[in-house]
């Protein structure tokens, strides 16, 4: 009788988790490795950002925008990336720096804020960050690649973006209007 060998299959999505995982362990090591010049600006940063915080001085429309203008222009990028044949490459750099982006956020607050830095870093990630995953796995995860120009493939395209569009708005509000309200109750 002989021996099964056994497959083990990886799916793009899990691809993309490890570039998340591998972003995170490059932004530790960074974030340790240029502390002294990091962690003195982000600081600064921190105290103005808490001011506005105590002060009330932050103005939802003005945010709203902002938000608006900077998660729009990251969409468009990875949608754009998205119908071409680099869309794997695109979407494993998207995932590997945000994986960067938030360890060196999360050092910074372990670092200033001991544990209840963790529960400050969730706070500032969530709940926005659960519409932004559902938008990019949408987009991402359909594997839609436009190379025939077919009906039923452009409707497909269609509904993927409709979907990752409207995931990617109320993301977007709950990043500006109620996560301060969130980060507020912690800082």
């Amino acid at each position: 009788m002989r021996g099964r060998a056994v497959r083990f299959a990886v799916t793009e999505i899990q691809l993309y988790l490890v570039a998340f995982v591998i972003g995170l362990l490059l932004g530790v090591v960074f974030f340790q490795m240029k502390n002294n010049l990091i962690y003195p600006a982000m600081c600064l940063y921190q105290e103005l950002r808490v001011d506005k915080f105590k002060r009330g001085s932050v103005a939802s429309a003005g945010l709203l925008r902002y938000v608006a203008v900077e998660r729009l222009k990251e969409f468009g990028f990875l949608f754009l990336t998205q119908i071409t044949v680099f869309r794997r490459v695109a979407a494993f750099l998207c995932c590997a720096v945000c994986g960067f982006s938030c360890a060196v956020l999360e050092a910074f607050y372990v670092q200033l804020y001991g544990l209840r830095g963790l529960v400050i870093f969730f706070a500032t990630l969530m709940p926005h960050y659960i519409f932004y995953v559902m938008a990019w796995y949408k987009l991402c995860g359909s594997g839609i690649l436009i190379m025939q120009w077919k009906k039923e493939l452009l409707i497909d395209v269609v509904k993927v973006f409709a979907v990752s569009i409207v995931c990617l708005f109320v993301g977007i509000i709950c990043e500006s209007i109620f996560n301060i309200r969130i980060i507020k109750i912690f800082l």
